[in-house]
């Protein structure tokens, strides 16, 4: 593949792990975000390592990419439920729990909430959310991208993060395959 498409793909793995880490807070709309994972992040590793950067390129590259998948998977969801959520009062009328993927028990928890919203099911992400019968508010995404999240755990913060994480990206990109001290090394001949 000629290296001007190969940087194209290392710049399109941008947006995709921006995106991607994002929705992974989601509940619908995680296995988008997990396919987004795999792309940005391994993708943008593979892409470095097909322009014939070294190892340690190659490392940064890994590193950068999941670097910014976490700040966006952080960051996001919370973020979005400041700009597009609404509060709501509700009354917890179920809870269960399941076994999580990492040997702990995973809470939900079936909520009624005022203003006509009816019954709805929410996550408790490894937080305790209350007993059945107690009163709690929640942030519900009028667009029903995120998840319903506690009151304290949106705020825009984290925001700060995303652009500075997202310029060393693009600058790795920038620079990454103009740096002859990345390159690898042919091999030696004997």
């Amino acid at each position: 593949m000629e290296r001007r498409a190969l940087l194209g793909l290392a710049w399109a793995c941008v947006p995709v792990q921006v995106v991607g880490g994002f929705l992974v807070g989601s509940d619908e709309w995680w296995w988008v975000g997990a396919a987004g994972f795999v792309l940005g992040a391994v993708g943008f590793a593979l892409v470095f390592h097909a322009l014939g950067l070294g190892p340690g390129a190659v490392g940064a590259a890994c590193f950068l990419g999941f670097g910014l998948l976490a700040v966006s998977a952080l960051t996001g969801p919370p973020l979005w439920a400041a700009w597009f959520g609404e509060r709501a009062e509700c009354a917890i009328v179920d809870r269960r729990a399941e076994r999580g993927s990492w040997d702990d028990d995973e809470a939900w928890y079936v909520v009624e909430c005022d203003g006509g919203r009816g019954a709805a099911e929410v996550s408790a992400r490894g937080r305790h959310l209350g007993v059945v019968g107690d009163r709690v508010p929640l942030v519900f995404d009028r667009l029903g991208v995120v998840a319903p999240l506690r009151p304290d755990d949106v705020t825009t913060a984290g925001a700060w993060l995303v652009p500075p994480s997202t310029a060393v990206v693009v600058w790795f990109v920038a620079v990454a395959d103009r740096r002859p001290g990345w390159r690898r090394r042919a091999a030696r001949r004997r």
